[in-house]
């Protein structure tokens, strides 16, 4: 029924409403779905707090899950700064480092009763997965790993997401053998709560937005049944590499201004896997270029591209002196396809663009998420709102109770 839905998403007239807000994008579905939510389900809030943000991050209320990012895990298996405490590199350093950190603890201290402290495991880089996951000892070794590490920690660990970013496609040997992985982890973390007598630890992947329709590591359908959410990235549609500027994470536009768009990939996702397992990813952040006209999608100059936090945006459009962050007056724009806000400025003579995320733009996306009746929605990341309120209270917003 959801995906009778989406299918006929084509005509979508926005009109405004108090507050700012906007009324549903998807007029169509509103036969199709109420609002109010049809499943018994809390609504997830998943938010990942990188440890470079550490110190930048405010718990909010309407976070129900805080997820440190990250622990990488070694082409051994090794939990790196947990299991063999000797880092190979400088960001699993300072990620260990910052794991044991006071800025964590206060982090930590500041969760309610009803907010799940969680820990992402990561690796990345085509080699070293490849030689993991076809490794039965280093299988074998990740899986003792983490059995340790959950049973010492003092940390109030009560959840699991695996990030493991593969870049192109994936051969059938090296799908099923991510399965694999998936499902001895689910075995282990249920057998570790079992044996804490503990509540069941929540276990998730991460996996990238064109996930359902290409060849990629994650197999959907094998993996639903050993999983309790599955995180869509939903963002970087354009990142700071681009040659042209654009939308982080747009909701339409697809075939007619670029690749792919979020309720596309959804489509494909709801074609494979229950609704409300979806985390749909929603970028609190945006990208910055300089670039060779003053158009919003405009040609970029190669190595221009820089990630720009919400408070960035904010303080470009507050500044009491706007002299020393542009030449003239910044243009405020809206992407009517992407659903997303821009800015236009010059500095020193050079075009600046950049693209990024509003309560305007937030309140579309967690509407999608009420609509479909998806679980939620996963924050990339945590502390690049900059202490600001706007976002999460378009978040609380349009949460369902």
């Amino acid at each position: 029924m959801f995906l009778l839905g989406l299918a006929a998403i084509g005509s979508w007239i926005y009109l405004y409403l108090q507050g700012g807000f906007l009324l549903s994008p998807f007029p169509n579905l509103d036969s199709v779905a109420p609002l109010s939510r049809l499943n018994t389900s809390p609504f997830i809030v998943y938010g990942f707090v990188p440890y470079w943000n550490l110190s930048k991050t405010v718990i909010q209320p309407e976070l129900t899950h805080l997820a440190y990012f990250s622990f990488p895990i070694t082409p051994e298996g090794e939990l790196d700064g947990i299991s063999n405490g000797k880092p190979t590199d400088t960001d699993a350093s300072i990620s260990s480092s910052r794991w044991r950190s006071a800025q964590l603890d206060d982090l930590v201290r500041q969760l309610k009763p009803n907010q799940a402290f969680t820990l992402t495991l990561t690796q990345f880089g085509k080699p070293e997965i490849e030689t993991f996951l076809s490794s039965p000892s280093a299988q074998t070794q990740f899986q003792t790993s983490l059995q340790s590490f959950l049973t010492t920690t003092t940390r109030p660990v009560a959840g699991i997401n695996i990030d493991i970013e593969y870049p192109g496609e994936a051969t059938p040997a090296l799908r099923q053998e991510y399965v694999e992985f998936v499902q001895r982890t689910r075995t282990t973390v249920d057998q570790v709560a079992q044996a804490r007598r503990q509540p069941k630890y929540n276990l998730s992947i991460s996996v990238y937005a064109n996930a359902a329709s290409r060849q990629l590591l994650w197999d959907i359908p094998s993996l639903i049944s050993a999983v309790d959410h599955v995180v869509i990235m939903a963002y970087d549609f354009h990142r700071s590499s681009s040659p042209i500027a654009g939308p982080v994470a747009p909701m339409f536009g697809a075939t007619q201004n670029w690749d792919n768009d979020l309720v596309l990939h959804l489509k494909e996702f709801l074609a494979q896997m229950p609704a409300n397992k979806i985390l749909l990813g929603v970028p609190f952040y945006g990208y910055e270029w300089e670039t060779t006209t003053g158009d919003s999608r405009s040609l970029v100059f190669p190595g221009t591209g820089a990630t720009a936090s919400y408070g960035r945006v904010q303080r470009l459009l507050n500044s009491t002196n706007s002299a020393e962050i542009a030449d003239g007056p910044i243009t405020q724009g809206w992407d009517e396809d992407a659903l997303s806000p821009y800015l236009i400025f010059t500095k020193d003579n050079r075009q600046h663009v950049i693209y990024y995320e509003d309560a305007r733009s937030i309140s579309y996306k967690v509407e999608l998420v009420n609509e479909l009746q998806l679980g939620g929605i996963a924050i990339w990341a945590l502390g690049y709102e900059d202490g600001s309120r706007e976002l999460w209270d378009a978040v609380q917003k349009h949460l369902e109770k």
